[in-house]
Protein backbone atom coordinates (compact mmCIF):
# COMPACT_ATOMS: atom_id res chain seq x y z
CA UNK A 1 0.00 0.00 0.00
CA UNK A 2 1.22 3.26 -0.76
CA UNK A 3 1.64 6.01 2.19
CA UNK A 4 -0.29 8.93 2.17
CA UNK A 5 1.82 12.35 0.47
CA UNK A 6 2.23 14.69 3.33
CA UNK A 7 0.31 17.36 1.82
CA UNK A 8 -2.97 15.46 2.78
CA UNK A 9 -1.08 13.84 6.42
CA UNK A 10 -1.98 16.16 9.47
CA UNK A 11 0.05 16.94 11.67
CA UNK A 12 1.30 14.17 14.33
CA UNK A 13 3.34 11.16 14.52
CA UNK A 14 4.67 9.82 11.16
CA UNK A 15 5.19 6.23 11.80
CA UNK A 16 8.12 5.47 9.62
CA UNK A 17 9.91 8.51 11.09
CA UNK A 18 9.49 6.91 14.70
CA UNK A 19 10.98 3.83 13.09
CA UNK A 20 13.97 5.71 11.69
CA UNK A 21 14.70 7.18 15.30
CA UNK A 22 15.11 3.59 16.99
CA UNK A 23 17.44 2.36 14.01
CA UNK A 24 19.55 5.89 14.45
CA UNK A 25 19.58 5.29 18.35
CA UNK A 26 20.73 1.81 17.83
CA UNK A 27 23.29 2.92 15.43
CA UNK A 28 24.92 5.85 18.65
CA UNK A 29 24.44 2.87 21.08
CA UNK A 30 26.40 0.83 19.21
CA UNK A 31 29.27 3.29 19.05
CA UNK A 32 29.02 3.39 22.76
CA UNK A 33 29.38 -0.20 23.53
CA UNK A 34 32.76 -0.60 22.45
CA UNK A 35 34.20 1.36 25.55
CA UNK A 36 33.30 -1.93 27.41
CA UNK A 37 37.11 -3.57 28.20
CA UNK A 38 37.79 -5.95 25.16
CA UNK A 39 35.25 -4.91 22.97
CA UNK A 40 37.36 -1.63 21.28
CA UNK A 41 38.57 -4.45 18.42
CA UNK A 42 34.93 -4.18 17.24
CA UNK A 43 35.77 -1.48 15.38
CA UNK A 44 33.23 -2.57 11.97
CA UNK A 45 30.16 -1.66 14.50
CA UNK A 46 31.83 1.86 15.34
CA UNK A 47 32.15 4.87 13.66
CA UNK A 48 28.62 5.38 12.66
CA UNK A 49 27.31 7.32 15.95
CA UNK A 50 27.78 10.99 14.76
CA UNK A 51 26.15 9.53 11.60
CA UNK A 52 23.21 8.97 14.27
CA UNK A 53 23.56 12.37 15.87
CA UNK A 54 22.89 14.39 12.29
CA UNK A 55 20.04 12.15 11.11
CA UNK A 56 18.57 13.23 14.86
CA UNK A 57 19.11 16.71 14.04
CA UNK A 58 17.83 16.45 10.42
CA UNK A 59 14.57 14.35 11.70
CA UNK A 60 14.11 16.74 14.52
CA UNK A 61 13.22 19.94 11.42
CA UNK A 62 11.72 17.62 10.11
CA UNK A 63 9.11 16.88 12.12
CA UNK A 64 8.88 19.98 14.17
CA UNK A 65 8.06 21.36 10.69
CA UNK A 66 5.26 19.46 10.01
CA UNK A 67 3.80 20.04 13.42
CA UNK A 68 3.81 23.38 13.43
CA UNK A 69 5.20 25.18 10.11
CA UNK A 70 2.58 26.73 8.15
CA UNK A 71 -0.35 25.04 10.97
CA UNK A 72 -2.88 26.40 13.08
CA UNK A 73 0.16 25.20 15.99
CA UNK A 74 2.44 27.68 14.34
CA UNK A 75 4.09 29.64 17.46
CA UNK A 76 3.08 32.73 16.30
CA UNK A 77 1.23 34.68 19.34
CA UNK A 78 3.07 34.42 23.01
CA UNK A 79 0.68 32.17 24.10
CA UNK A 80 1.71 29.57 21.03
CA UNK A 81 5.19 30.65 21.60
CA UNK A 82 5.04 29.54 25.55
CA UNK A 83 2.99 26.34 24.70
CA UNK A 84 5.38 25.76 22.07
CA UNK A 85 8.43 25.94 24.12
CA UNK A 86 6.40 23.71 27.13
CA UNK A 87 5.64 20.89 24.93
CA UNK A 88 9.76 20.67 23.71
CA UNK A 89 11.18 21.44 27.19
CA UNK A 90 9.02 18.60 28.92
CA UNK A 91 10.25 16.36 26.29
CA UNK A 92 13.57 17.12 27.13
CA UNK A 93 14.61 17.97 30.44
CA UNK A 94 12.58 15.26 32.36
CA UNK A 95 15.11 12.53 31.30
CA UNK A 96 17.83 15.10 31.18
CA UNK A 97 17.56 16.30 34.76
CA UNK A 98 17.64 12.53 36.05
CA UNK A 99 20.58 10.81 33.92
CA UNK A 100 22.56 13.95 34.96
CA UNK A 101 21.99 13.25 38.63
CA UNK A 102 22.74 9.48 37.68
CA UNK A 103 25.94 10.53 36.21
CA UNK A 104 27.27 13.04 38.76
CA UNK A 105 29.14 10.34 40.83
CA UNK A 106 31.41 9.27 37.25
CA UNK A 107 32.10 12.80 36.30
CA UNK A 108 33.44 14.04 39.61
CA UNK A 109 35.49 11.22 39.59
CA UNK A 110 36.26 11.26 36.11
CA UNK A 111 40.37 11.39 35.33
CA UNK A 112 39.79 12.89 31.70
CA UNK A 113 37.49 15.38 31.84
CA UNK A 114 36.24 15.88 35.71
CA UNK A 115 33.45 18.29 36.67
CA UNK A 116 33.78 21.82 37.42
CA UNK A 117 31.15 22.71 39.47
CA UNK A 118 31.00 25.95 39.15
CA UNK A 119 29.98 24.97 35.05
CA UNK A 120 27.01 23.01 36.42
CA UNK A 121 24.63 25.32 35.84
CA UNK A 122 25.01 25.30 32.59
CA UNK A 123 24.99 22.06 32.63
CA UNK A 124 21.41 21.52 34.40
CA UNK A 125 19.95 24.74 31.83
CA UNK A 126 21.97 22.63 28.78
CA UNK A 127 22.85 25.80 27.58
CA UNK A 128 26.62 24.82 27.78
CA UNK A 129 26.65 24.57 23.51
CA UNK A 130 24.24 27.58 22.87
CA UNK A 131 27.68 29.79 21.77
CA UNK A 132 30.70 28.27 19.77
CA UNK A 133 32.95 30.19 22.31
CA UNK A 134 33.85 29.03 25.10
CA UNK A 135 32.54 25.64 25.86
CA UNK A 136 35.94 23.67 25.76
CA UNK A 137 36.73 25.60 28.98
CA UNK A 138 33.89 23.62 30.71
CA UNK A 139 34.61 20.25 29.67
CA UNK A 140 31.97 17.34 28.50
CA UNK A 141 28.82 17.45 30.16
CA UNK A 142 28.04 14.92 32.98
CA UNK A 143 25.93 13.10 30.15
CA UNK A 144 28.47 13.68 27.36
CA UNK A 145 25.61 13.16 25.14
CA UNK A 146 23.61 16.03 26.34
CA UNK A 147 25.62 18.08 24.07
CA UNK A 148 23.51 17.35 21.36
CA UNK A 149 19.97 18.43 23.45
CA UNK A 150 21.84 21.63 24.05
CA UNK A 151 21.96 22.03 20.56
CA UNK A 152 17.87 20.98 20.38
CA UNK A 153 17.38 23.75 22.78
CA UNK A 154 19.03 25.83 20.58
CA UNK A 155 17.35 25.33 17.72
CA UNK A 156 13.92 25.56 19.64
CA UNK A 157 14.79 28.95 21.18
CA UNK A 158 14.97 30.09 17.37
CA UNK A 159 12.49 27.74 15.82
CA UNK A 160 9.51 30.75 16.67
CA UNK A 161 11.05 33.10 14.48
CA UNK A 162 12.57 30.97 12.07
CA UNK A 163 8.81 30.04 10.91
CA UNK A 164 7.48 33.25 11.24
CA UNK A 165 10.60 34.30 8.46
CA UNK A 166 9.50 31.31 6.49
CA UNK A 167 5.96 31.69 6.40
CA UNK A 168 6.39 35.21 5.33
CA UNK A 169 8.20 34.05 2.32
CA UNK A 170 5.58 32.12 0.34
CA UNK A 171 6.08 30.09 -2.73
CA UNK A 172 9.75 31.51 -2.48
CA UNK A 173 10.23 29.26 0.81
CA UNK A 174 12.35 26.16 -0.67
CA UNK A 175 14.52 28.33 -2.71
CA UNK A 176 15.62 30.94 -0.02
CA UNK A 177 15.77 28.38 2.52
CA UNK A 178 18.15 26.63 -0.14
CA UNK A 179 20.17 29.19 -0.93
CA UNK A 180 20.57 29.86 2.67
CA UNK A 181 21.68 26.33 3.58
CA UNK A 182 24.16 26.21 1.01
CA UNK A 183 25.85 29.71 1.86
CA UNK A 184 26.03 28.42 5.53
CA UNK A 185 27.26 25.36 4.54
CA UNK A 186 30.31 26.95 2.44
CA UNK A 187 30.95 29.33 5.29
CA UNK A 188 31.55 26.54 7.69
CA UNK A 189 34.06 25.34 4.99
CA UNK A 190 35.42 28.62 5.37
CA UNK A 191 35.48 28.51 9.26
CA UNK A 192 37.13 24.76 8.93
CA UNK A 193 40.12 25.84 6.57
CA UNK A 194 40.87 29.07 8.47
CA UNK A 195 41.46 30.84 12.09
CA UNK A 196 38.36 32.83 11.19
CA UNK A 197 36.94 34.12 14.36
CA UNK A 198 38.88 31.77 16.33
CA UNK A 199 36.11 28.85 15.93
CA UNK A 200 37.37 25.28 16.68
CA UNK A 201 36.32 22.10 14.18
CA UNK A 202 34.62 20.99 17.79
CA UNK A 203 32.65 23.93 18.01
CA UNK A 204 31.74 23.38 13.97
CA UNK A 205 30.89 19.95 15.00
CA UNK A 206 29.58 19.95 18.69
CA UNK A 207 27.64 23.76 18.99
CA UNK A 208 23.79 25.00 18.23
CA UNK A 209 24.66 27.38 16.66
CA UNK A 210 26.76 25.67 13.35
CA UNK A 211 24.75 21.81 13.66
CA UNK A 212 21.65 24.87 13.02
CA UNK A 213 22.43 23.63 9.62
CA UNK A 214 21.01 20.04 9.77
CA UNK A 215 17.74 21.51 11.73
CA UNK A 216 17.35 24.02 8.54
CA UNK A 217 17.54 21.08 5.86
CA UNK A 218 14.92 19.08 7.60
CA UNK A 219 12.95 22.40 7.30
CA UNK A 220 13.39 22.45 3.71
CA UNK A 221 12.50 18.86 3.14
CA UNK A 222 9.65 19.02 4.74
CA UNK A 223 8.95 21.70 2.45
CA UNK A 224 9.73 19.80 -0.35
CA UNK A 225 7.66 16.73 0.36
CA UNK A 226 4.36 19.00 1.45
CA UNK A 227 4.27 19.22 -2.54
CA UNK A 228 5.53 15.76 -3.79
CA UNK A 229 6.17 12.89 -2.98
CA UNK A 230 10.09 11.63 -2.83
CA UNK A 231 11.59 8.26 -4.72
CA UNK A 232 11.13 6.81 -0.88
CA UNK A 233 13.27 3.46 -1.12
CA UNK A 234 15.89 4.87 -3.57
CA UNK A 235 16.28 7.72 -1.72
CA UNK A 236 16.42 6.13 1.29
CA UNK A 237 18.42 3.43 0.39
CA UNK A 238 20.58 5.84 -1.32
CA UNK A 239 21.34 7.37 2.06
CA UNK A 240 22.37 4.16 3.97
CA UNK A 241 24.83 3.53 0.97
CA UNK A 242 26.48 6.89 1.20
CA UNK A 243 26.83 7.11 4.85
CA UNK A 244 28.47 3.41 4.45
CA UNK A 245 31.03 4.82 2.11
CA UNK A 246 31.66 8.35 3.82
CA UNK A 247 32.43 5.62 6.79
CA UNK A 248 35.16 4.26 4.63
CA UNK A 249 36.81 7.31 3.57
CA UNK A 250 36.04 9.15 6.51
CA UNK A 251 39.97 9.95 7.49
CA UNK A 252 40.04 10.84 3.78
CA UNK A 253 37.22 13.45 3.75
CA UNK A 254 38.12 15.36 6.63
CA UNK A 255 40.83 17.12 4.91
CA UNK A 256 38.26 18.80 2.90
CA UNK A 257 35.28 18.98 5.03
CA UNK A 258 33.63 19.19 8.92
CA UNK A 259 32.95 15.67 9.45
CA UNK A 260 29.16 16.96 10.24
CA UNK A 261 28.92 18.16 6.76
CA UNK A 262 29.95 14.64 5.12
CA UNK A 263 27.28 13.45 7.17
CA UNK A 264 24.34 15.86 6.03
CA UNK A 265 23.79 14.51 2.74
CA UNK A 266 22.99 10.97 3.41
CA UNK A 267 20.65 11.96 6.50
CA UNK A 268 19.28 14.07 3.89
CA UNK A 269 18.64 11.49 2.22
CA UNK A 270 17.16 9.23 4.52
CA UNK A 271 14.84 11.85 6.08
CA UNK A 272 13.82 12.69 1.87
CA UNK A 273 12.73 8.44 1.31
CA UNK A 274 11.44 8.06 4.89
CA UNK A 275 7.83 9.37 4.66
CA UNK A 276 7.08 7.53 1.24
CA UNK A 277 8.86 3.94 1.45
CA UNK A 278 6.86 1.30 0.58
CA UNK A 279 6.64 -2.79 0.89
CA UNK A 280 9.38 -4.86 2.85
CA UNK A 281 11.45 -1.52 3.96
CA UNK A 282 7.97 0.31 5.30
CA UNK A 283 7.28 -2.55 7.20
CA UNK A 284 10.57 -2.64 8.80
CA UNK A 285 9.86 0.82 9.66
CA UNK A 286 6.19 0.81 11.11
CA UNK A 287 5.85 -2.55 12.80
CA UNK A 288 4.72 -2.51 15.86
CA UNK A 289 7.99 -3.29 17.43
CA UNK A 290 9.55 -0.39 15.88
CA UNK A 291 7.26 2.05 16.67
CA UNK A 292 7.36 1.27 20.41
CA UNK A 293 11.27 1.05 20.37
CA UNK A 294 11.18 4.27 18.27
CA UNK A 295 8.72 5.82 20.90
CA UNK A 296 11.32 5.00 23.48
CA UNK A 297 14.49 5.90 21.49
CA UNK A 298 14.74 9.21 23.28
CA UNK A 299 15.06 7.41 26.82
CA UNK A 300 17.86 4.71 25.15
CA UNK A 301 19.78 7.81 23.58
CA UNK A 302 19.78 9.68 27.04
CA UNK A 303 20.58 6.81 29.27
CA UNK A 304 22.57 4.66 27.57
CA UNK A 305 25.90 5.94 27.73
CA UNK A 306 26.01 6.46 31.03
CA UNK A 307 24.81 2.79 31.87
CA UNK A 308 27.85 1.89 29.66
CA UNK A 309 30.34 4.23 31.42
CA UNK A 310 29.24 2.38 34.85
CA UNK A 311 29.56 -1.23 33.46
CA UNK A 312 33.14 -0.03 32.23
CA UNK A 313 34.02 1.16 35.70
CA UNK A 314 33.20 -2.34 37.53
CA UNK A 315 34.22 -4.07 34.95
CA UNK A 316 38.08 -2.62 35.32
CA UNK A 317 37.49 -2.75 38.73
CA UNK A 318 36.94 -6.35 38.87
CA UNK A 319 39.73 -6.67 36.01
CA UNK A 320 37.25 -8.36 33.64
CA UNK A 321 37.92 -8.29 29.92
CA UNK A 322 35.96 -9.57 26.94
CA UNK A 323 36.74 -11.99 24.41
CA UNK A 324 35.61 -11.28 20.42
CA UNK A 325 32.88 -14.65 21.46
CA UNK A 326 32.01 -13.28 24.66
CA UNK A 327 32.08 -9.82 23.59
CA UNK A 328 28.74 -10.48 20.88
CA UNK A 329 26.86 -12.28 23.53
CA UNK A 330 27.70 -8.94 26.57
CA UNK A 331 26.53 -6.65 23.34
CA UNK A 332 23.65 -8.71 22.53
CA UNK A 333 22.78 -8.76 26.15
CA UNK A 334 23.52 -4.93 27.07
CA UNK A 335 21.46 -4.03 23.66
CA UNK A 336 18.60 -5.94 25.43
CA UNK A 337 18.87 -5.02 28.61
CA UNK A 338 18.70 -1.16 27.41
CA UNK A 339 15.63 -1.47 25.44
CA UNK A 340 13.77 -2.85 28.35
CA UNK A 341 14.93 0.36 30.57
CA UNK A 342 14.26 2.55 27.56
CA UNK A 343 10.34 1.59 27.33
CA UNK A 344 10.17 1.48 31.02
CA UNK A 345 11.43 4.78 31.21
CA UNK A 346 9.10 5.65 28.19
CA UNK A 347 6.37 4.31 30.00
CA UNK A 348 6.51 5.41 33.32
CA UNK A 349 8.30 8.32 33.75
CA UNK A 350 9.15 10.12 30.32
CA UNK A 351 5.27 10.36 29.28
CA UNK A 352 3.40 10.62 32.78
CA UNK A 353 6.04 13.83 33.77
CA UNK A 354 5.56 15.33 30.42
CA UNK A 355 1.25 14.98 30.78
CA UNK A 356 1.73 16.48 34.04
CA UNK A 357 3.97 19.43 32.82
CA UNK A 358 1.99 20.61 30.57
CA UNK A 359 -1.38 19.66 32.62
CA UNK A 360 0.25 22.29 34.73
CA UNK A 361 2.26 24.81 32.88
CA UNK A 362 0.32 24.77 29.34
CA UNK A 363 -1.32 28.74 28.84
CA UNK A 364 -5.05 28.80 27.73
Amino acid sequence: MQPPSLASHPPGPLPSMTGLRFFAAVVVFFEHVRMLPGLESFEMIGGYGGMGVSVFFVLSGFIIAHNYLGTEKQPSSWRGTGNFYLSRFSKIYPLHLLFLLIALPLAFQSSTSPLNPSYLPQFITLADRISPWGFLAMGDPPNKLAWTLSCEIFFYLLTPLLFAVIAKLGKRQFAILSAFILAFGLLQVFIYHTDFLKISPSALYATGPFRLLDYLVGIALLIVLRGKKSPGNAAFLSGIVYLVMVRLFEQHLESYLPRHLTYLPGAALLIFGCPNTTGWLRKLLTNRISILLGNASFALYISHEIILRYARYGFSQLDIRFDPITGVIVILIAFAGLQFLSIGLFRYYELPVQKWLRSKLRLR
